[in-house]
């Protein structure tokens, strides 16, 4: 089994806070050298990013992604999302897999998780030629305090991915709260891929 996952150790990601409506991507709390905060994989973005390896390794093969946090709510029944997002160039993003929109009840912590399995195959494992770009597509489902969806298609597929390319895509995570509360708050605590080889 090959395990690609990015270590979550403490303080790697910042946690989303709960004022305003709209996505929320967690973002990277690494530093580069000059002290600013940047992801480790693409320079100038933020975005805590789960880069998924090229050069054909993967190509054709199941990908298995666990995402896993918890969430606070302070305000009035508010509903609490989770998105994740593909991005072939790190920037530009594809929601792939959404949750509901879940009623949480008011001053609790809720666990919450999405797993999914993904597929992508470019012309090299289905045609023995080179080069050429797929859309990564699959399912998933999720769990979030208590409630429970089924697997089901992905959100969106990724298009234009080349698994030749390095990396082929990356992966990233969001939320969104229904209310704006400041004590609101989502935290990242697991977000690891894998494939048998």
């Amino acid at each position: 089994m090959a395990n690609f996952g990015v270590a979550l150790t403490p303080g790697a990601v910042q946690t989303i806070g709960g004022l305003g409506t709209t996505q929320k991507i967690f973002q990277s709390n690494i530093k580069n050298a000059a002290g600013v905060v940047q992801s480790p994989f693409v320079s100038g973005v933020t975005d805590f990013l789960l880069p998924i390896p090229g050069l054909n390794r993967f190509n054709g093969k199941k990908i298995c992604v666990d995402i896993v946090g918890n969430v606070y709510v302070h305000g009035t029944t508010p509903t609490f999302q989770v998105q994740m997002l593909g991005s072939v160039l790190g920037v530009s993003n594809t929601i792939m897999a959404q949750s509901a929109a879940v009623t949480l009840t008011t001053n609790a912590n809720y666990d919450w998780e999405i797993y999914a399995e993904l597929f992508c195959s470019n012309a090299p494992a289905v045609a023995g030629g080179v080069g050429g770009a797929g859309a990564v597509s699959g399912f998933f489902e999720y769990f979030i305090g208590g409630t429970y969806a089924a697997r089901a298609a992905l959100t969106n597929n990724l298009p234009s991915v080349s698994m030749n390319s390095t990396p082929a895509y990356y992966l990233k995570v969001a939320g969104l709260f229904s209310v704006t509360d400041a004590l609101d708050i989502a935290s990242l605590t697991q977000f690891n891929a894998w494939t048998d080889e």
